[in-house]
């Protein structure tokens, strides 16, 4: 299911960081996104977020409980989605100190967005989301 577009990871990370990221030819003249890697990349953080709330309290696929998804989830993928198009290409610019300084904001703002999920995890904030049907509740029943 897509909960996130090409137009939404452009306008997070800069739609001219996100052409070059998904260069991973490392051409620096090219300034054309490349829409198939972009998508594989919209996948995986769509795919990493779902994956942390699996057997959760949550229906995965995400059902939206509202007219919308929250933000705070889109944000997440759109992290995870960019962290990754950011790897591929951004691993070979490692050389730089700017470069470097990237990948640390980079992971960054992957550290804080798992941090923020395991909130949510751990009950102790919650998404307007569609519970799951059957939560596995592993506390043992007394009676």
């Amino acid at each position: 299911m897509a909960y996130i577009t090409q137009t939404e990871l452009e306008a997070f990370f800069g739609a001219s960081n996100v052409a070059q990221w998904s260069n991973t030819d490392n051409d620096t003249a090219s300034t054309v996104a490349n829409t198939t890697k972009i998508a594989e990349a919209i996948a995986y953080g769509e795919a990493y977020v779902e994956d942390r709330f699996r057997e959760g309290a949550y229906a995965v696929p995400f059902v939206a409980a509202g007219s919308t998804f929250p933000p705070v989830l889109k944000k997440w993928m759109n992290i995870f989605a960019g962290a990754y198009l950011y790897e591929a290409r951004g691993l070979q610019d490692s050389s730089t100190e700017d470069a470097e300084e990237e990948q640390n904001k980079i992971s960054r703002l992957q550290t804080r967005a798992d941090a923020d999920m395991d909130r949510y995890l751990s009950n102790a904030s919650r998404l307007h989301l569609k519970k799951a049907a059957n939560i596995n509740n592993t506390a043992p029943a007394i009676g």
